[in-house]
């Protein structure tokens, strides 16, 4: 269903943590924007945020999926046998 999913380097688990926090706190997409940029913390990838607060938003959308994904992936399914018939029709 998933591929495995790697794990956040220190990098971008240091960037959620202060995203996450300054959200916490009250404060805007566009004032963490730029907070982030008048404080030269570039994204993981090493480039300035975009001044619409949208990149913010999405650090914190993302790790929200990728919670979803992990609690798939470490849940424990039951494996159902079952007979399957195929039929073939010709037309």
């Amino acid at each position: 269903v998933f591929s495995k999913l790697k794990d956040y380097t220190s990098r971008q688990q240091e960037i959620y943590d202060k995203i996450k926090s300054m959200k916490d706190s009250g404060m805007s997409y566009k004032d963490i924007t730029k907070y982030l940029n008048n404080n030269n913390i570039l994204t993981h990838t090493g480039k300035r945020w975009g001044v619409s607060g949208n990149s913010v938003h999405s650090v914190l959308k993302k790790n929200i999926e990728r919670q979803r994904k992990l609690k798939i992936l470490d849940k424990e399914y039951e494996i159902v046998w079952s007979r399957i018939k195929i039929k073939y029709e010709i037309k």
